[in-house]
């Protein structure tokens, strides 16, 4: 038992020498894929071409990189085509990118690696108008002295709305009063001869917000709600 010891030991001593070396030719030689950054392959996942996306959208853009120990920062960057920045952000993997535009967009991942070395790696995603807007006219009449009637015409893929009032055309001022799935709305409990200020958010199945729609106001009065009924259907067309 002894003389195997001795014999194992001596064995490991023998060949210690040879793994040192082994081990520095693996981790200095450039044809070693585990340790060349030349090695190293950098791609973009992007959503498949099932999921449109739309201005204003969030999307979510992943890095696939293969020896990330390799690297040691990458760029992201989304221009338009004709090279106007909209975004770029270090270190993020998955990165969320906000677009306020239609078009084409050259997403681009650039990696810095160990030795200087830089890898790119570029897709085209297809940004589609976004049909979730806001609607375009607000009719309001006073029904008395505390409440003030709002119509607007439905957009087709909103699933909800917003309604925003202020008494101040201040776009700063104004609050939320409630969330509807109707495009009719009477606001009550208000002040008499005061001029309210509102504006209009839609909200899609996804939950996505447009943005706020134009300001629209009025001033309560005393309108009878039978005369605003022939007032309301003789100036606008609902149909």
């Amino acid at each position: 038992m002894y003389l195997s010891y001795k014999l194992m030991l001596r064995i490991s001593l023998y060949l210690f020498p040879f793994a040192a070396l082994i081990s520095l030719y693996c981790s200095s030689n450039p044809q070693n894929p585990y340790t060349n950054p030349k090695n190293v392959t950098i791609s973009l996942l992007l959503p498949d071409s099932t999921q449109t996306v739309y201005d204003r959208d969030t999307v979510s853009i992943k890095i696939i990189a293969k020896l990330p120990s390799l690297i040691d920062s990458i760029v992201l960057t989304a221009d338009t085509l004709n090279d106007t920045t909209i975004h770029s952000v270090q270190d993020s993997i998955p990165l969320i990118l906000m677009f306020n535009d239609t078009g084409s967009v050259a997403i681009t991942a650039t990696a810095y690696c160990k030795n200087s070395i830089t890898k790119n790696c570029r897709e085209i995603l297809h940004i589609h108008k976004n049909p979730l807007v806001p609607p375009d006219t607000v009719f309001t009449k006073a029904l008395s002295d505390t409440e003030i009637f709002l119509y607007w015409k439905k957009i087709s893929v909103a699933k909800k709305y917003i309604v925003y009032r202020s008494i101040s055309a201040d776009t700063t001022a104004f609050s939320l009063i409630n969330t509807i799935t109707d495009t009719v709305y009477t606001d009550i409990d208000l002040t008499a001869s005061t001029t309210y200020y509102y504006r209009i958010l839609s909200i899609d199945s996804l939950n996505r917000k447009s943005g706020m729609s134009a300001i629209f106001k009025e001033a309560t009065s005393a309108v009878p709600l039978s005369k605003w009924d022939e007032i309301i259907w003789d100036r606008f067309n609902w149909e």
